[in-house]
């Protein structure tokens, strides 16, 4: 048995108990370390499904004035694993209980001003505010979320002044993950 298997083993031994081994020949501690694996992975397991889910979302053109309250609608989807983020609505539907990260970024045009939320159902999570030319501000917040709820972002009651931008120059986009 080479250092490297003996190392592999034995940090397995130490990772997560019980699991059986054949000891003996110098051959089976490869099948011992698979075995091993294996039953740590079931051990081990915290009773999160293995599912993964993503998304990016960028606006496809400008919002002149979007005025108070007005849930953005990101169009142009560039990534969407699990299929929980809705371009129509421009809603994140969450698919599973879990700790969630989200981040919006809003663009605004020369000299004018906007505040934008990130919403969960109906409660405020975050917000962020921007003010002068051509700047972008960027928003992140880290959550629970059951099963169901709606997140999205929309612009302040208090609507703010002049477009939201979105083109190559700089984009108004949404995304988030599951963390755990």
């Amino acid at each position: 048995m080479n250092i490297l298997h003996s190392a592999v083993f034995v940090t397995l031994v130490f990772a997560c108990a019980n699991f059986p081994v054949t000891y003996g020949k110098l051959v089976s501690i490869q099948d011992d370390v698979l075995r091993a694996l294996l039953v740590m992975n079931r051990s081990c397991d915290t009773g999160a499904s293995s599912s993964h889910y993503a998304f990016y979302a960028y606006l496809s053109h400008d919002l002149p004035e979007p005025g108070g309250n007005r849930h953005f609608i990101y169009d142009t989807v560039k990534t969407n694993i699990g299929n929980a983020y809705n371009n129509i609505t421009g809603t994140f539907t969450v698919p599973r209980n879990g700790i969630y990260s989200f981040t919006w970024s809003t663009r605004v045009e020369c000299s004018k001003a906007h505040t934008t939320e990130l919403v969960l159902n109906t409660r405020v999570l975050g917000s962020t505010y921007i003010w002068c030319g051509y700047n972008t501000v960027t928003g992140h917040v880290v959550t629970y979320a059951s099963q169901g709820e709606a997140v999205f972002v929309r612009t302040h009651s208090s609507h703010g002044k002049g477009a939201i931008k979105s083109n190559n120059s700089g984009r108004s986009a949404f995304s988030g993950f599951l963390i755990a």
